[in-house]
C-alpha cells in the first residue's frame, strides 16, 4: 500500500508541475520571512494540539481496545477503520452541505460530541469509539476560518500550521 501511495503522489506532483504556470506570478510567491503575531502563534499551537490529539486517538485506540477492552486485533482494527470512515463522511458531508453561518456551531459541536463518544467508549460502550470521528470537520473548517481571519497572511499561516503540525505529530508519537 505504501509503495502504491508513493507512486500516486509522485504522479500527482508531476501532473501539478506540468499544469502550474512556469512564470513567477505574485500569487505563487511566498514571502522570504514569515513572522507571526501572538494571536497567530496561539492559532498555530491550537491547530497543532488538535492534530496531535487526532493522531494519538487514532494511534492508541487499537492498543486500548486490545489491552483493556479485550478485543482481538481484528475487532479493534475494524473499530479504527470505522472511526476513519466516520471522520471521512463528516468531512465530505460538511464540504457539500455547510452554510457559513453554521461553521462555528459545527466546530464546537463536533469536538463536544467527539469527547462525549470518547468518554462513552472508555466506559465500556465500544460502539461509541468509531463515532469519535465526528470531529472530522474540525480541521478543515478551522483552517478555512483562519485563512479568512488572516486574509493577508493566509498562505504564510497555513505553511506555519502544516509545518508545526508535522513537529507535533513526531513529538506525539
Amino acid at each position: 500500500p505504501f509503495l502504491l501511495l508513493a507512486v500516486v503522489l509522485l504522479l500527482a506532483l508531476v501532473i501539478v508541475h506540468k499544469v502550474l504556470p512556469r512564470n513567477k506570478s505574485k500569487e505563487l510567491e511566498i514571502p522570504e520571512r514569515i513572522s507571526l503575531n501572538k494571536f497567530q502563534v496561539f492559532t498555530v499551537f491550537l491547530f497543532s494540539t488538535y492534530v496531535a490529539g487526532e493522531v494519538m486517538v487514532s494511534m492508541w485506540m487499537v492498543t486500548y481496545l486490545v489491552e483493556v477492552a479485550s478485543q482481538t486485533v481484528t475487532e479493534a482494527s475494524t473499530i479504527l477503520g470505522r472511526f476513519f470512515l466516520v471522520m471521512m463522511c463528516t468531512r465530505i458531508f460538511t464540504f457539500f452541505s455547510l452554510k457559513p453561518r453554521l461553521e462555528r456551531p459545527i466546530l464546537f459541536v463536533s469536538l463536544l460530541m467527539a469527547v462525549v463518544f470518547l468518554i462513552l467508549g472508555l466506559n465500556g460502550s465500544l460502539w461509541a469509539f468509531p463515532l469519535v470521528g465526528v470531529f472530522g470537520p474540525f480541521f478543515p473548517l478551522l483552517l478555512s476560518r483562519v485563512t479568512h481571519l488572516f486574509r493577508d497572511q493566509g498562505k504564510s499561516i497555513t505553511l506555519w500550521i502544516i509545518g508545526v503540525n508535522a513537529v507535533f505529530i513526531v513529538v506525539s508519537h
